[in-house]
């Protein structure tokens, strides 16, 4: 049933302009706002900033949460906030009578994100278990003023006060198999996800459907949820679009649970990935979990071109090899050079020589298939017939990341070859080796996300796949073969969002779609020739 709100959407498509264009002088009676009334309006941020009473920040409205917080490795800020900052923090807590249980200086950033427009931001968290804010505004606002007085801005520094034991934070998991609450899910999905179309048009992201628990107590019964994210900066009368969720809600006959979130969905080739260092010469041979990139681009990597393009393609891509260069190059001056290093570096000079190792042949672009599933899929024919498919190894993954309620263990060796194609399974279990996160393990949700692409005017249902152990996926992922526990390819991970599980979720087209498609423009058919 929730392909029918993908139809509906596309049916839609034409009259959501219309009626944008309709509405620019007035908000009309069901809260859904003009161009030129939107300033009457809150912004996402300062309507869930106004829900949020036991955490506040030196700027406007606290980051969402949750954020990946280890203590500062800013080192000149570090030494900066010990000599000039640290003293005086507990006397301008005391004057604005803020009774601190510790304070420390952080670096924090959201799960799944590398570089990319939400960059790590260094914070002085200080935590309390008083539960009167009263006064919280203006201390944080007085302890960033020193910051800024050493030359440090709002865009490098905040101060939050917060209570710990009373912030609200929820983390994603696996909605579970409750066969009542999935048809009941099913249910009310198409109408739910009308209402958001209509009060946030062009404002939404995605919708989806999560079991939620406290962060902290991941592992515990978690509660089903539909959770609506929001674009950041949009506007419209979000207490009103949550009154009509809820009521379409109250009439089911199981408890589940609504949150409107900020959150925003993107291919994981984005542009700002992080450039790779090589301190070990990749191997002779294209291989999963390295790069490619289209020859002469040293600027993005795995982004391979439209339908219309057939480019030679380089392995490793220009970016991580220009990248791993520069880097190498700057610590062989240094006492701590080692010979192994210099031999690294002057094997991967010799790389930048080296011939493309073939060239696109065909792609999908980015569109839809027949089936409402996004595609972004190429085929490039390879100079040399020596590469293989090996699954993802083992051996950096947490052990008890190895199993998911009780299946059967994960069993290769250095010798196993992907043999053969397989289906991805609603709860299952699945590895992949990416280039920014190397091997991750997730397991994947019992139901799809409804996605309104960033930038292309797309909308899709997509698996998604929540990390076990770790972050499943950041940007620069994008093409990494996903397998199951039988080494089995199921998919391709396409897609990334940050925002709703404490290790990022990811979205992977299953490899049945990708044939079908293949087959479908090219006459041809996918097989593992090994």
């Amino acid at each position: 049933m929730l392909e029918e709100t993908l139809d509906r959407g596309r049916e839609e498509s034409k009259a959501r302009e219309e009626y944008s264009s309709a509405t620019m002088n007035e908000i009309n009676s069901s809260g859904t706002a003009s161009i030129g009334s939107m300033n009457q309006l809150q912004s996402i941020e300062g309507w869930l900033s106004a829900r949020e009473n036991f955490r506040v920040v030196s700027e406007e409205f606290p980051r969402q949460l949750p954020l990946f917080s280890v203590l500062s490795w800013n080192q000149a800020l570090t030494d900066y906030h010990g000599t000039r900052i640290k003293p005086h923090i507990p006397t301008i807590l005391r004057n604005h009578h803020v009774a601190y249980r510790f304070f420390g200086l952080h670096t924090r950033r959201n799960p799944g994100v590398v570089e990319s427009t939400e960059k790590e931001l260094e914070t002085l968290l200080i935590d309390t278990h008083s539960k009167d804010s009263s006064n919280w505004k203006a201390a944080v606002v007085e302890c960033a003023n020193l910051y800024y007085v050493g030359g440090y801005g709002p865009s490098e520094i905040e101060v939050e006060i917060h209570n710990s034991r009373e912030v609200h934070c929820n983390i994603s998991q696996v909605l579970g198999d409750d066969s009542e609450v999935l048809e009941a899910l099913r249910q009310v999905g198409p109408a739910m996800m009308e209402e958001v179309r209509h009060f946030c048009p062009n404002g939404w992201s995605s919708m989806a459907f999560h079991g939620r628990s406290r962060l902290g107590e991941l592992g515990g019964k978690a509660v089903p949820t539909v959770l609506v994210f929001i674009r950041k900066g949009f506007r419209a009368d979000f207490d009103k679009l949550e009154h009509h969720l809820l009521h379409i809600l109250d009439g089911l006959r199981v408890s589940i649970e609504l949150e409107i979130l900020i959150g925003s969905i993107t291919t994981a080739s984005r542009v700002h990935a992080k450039a790779l260092t090589y301190w070990e010469v990749p191997p002779e041979q294209p291989t999963n979990g390295y790069s490619i990139g289209v020859r002469g681009n040293t600027e993005e990597a795995g982004t391979l071109g439209g339908p219309a393009e057939q480019p030679e393609i380089d392995y490793p891509a220009g970016l991580d090899l220009k990248n791993s260069i520069k880097k190498l190059e700057a610590f062989s001056t240094t006492p701590r050079c080692l010979p192994e290093t210099l031999n690294t570096l002057n094997k991967l000079k010799l790389m930048t020589k080296n011939a493309p190792i073939g060239q696109v042949v065909a792609s999908s672009g980015k569109r839809l298939n027949v089936a409402g599933r996004r595609m972004d899929w190429a085929l490039i024919q390879v100079v040399s017939d020596k590469a293989r498919n090996h699954p993802p190894s083992p051996k950096y993954v947490h052990p008890a990341a190895l199993f998911h309620k009780g299946g059967d263990y994960y069993k290769v060796t250095p010798d196993s070859l992907v043999r053969q194609f397989g289906t991805m399974k609603k709860d299952s279990w699945v590895i992949k080796n990416g280039r920014t996160t190397e091997v991750t393990v997730g397991v994947v949700n019992d139901m799809g996300r409804i996605v309104s692409w960033d930038n292309e005017n797309i909308e899709s249902v997509e698996v998604e796949v929540f990390g076990l152990s770790n972050e499943f996926i950041h940007y620069g992922n994008s093409g990494s073969f996903v397998v199951d526990r039988q080494g089995t390819l199921v998919g391709l991970l396409i897609g990334i969002d940050s925002s709703t599980s404490s290790y990022g979720a990811g979205f992977v087209t299953p490899i049945a779609a990708i044939q079908a498609d293949v087959k479908s423009m090219t006459s041809g058919i996918l097989s593992l020739d090994i």
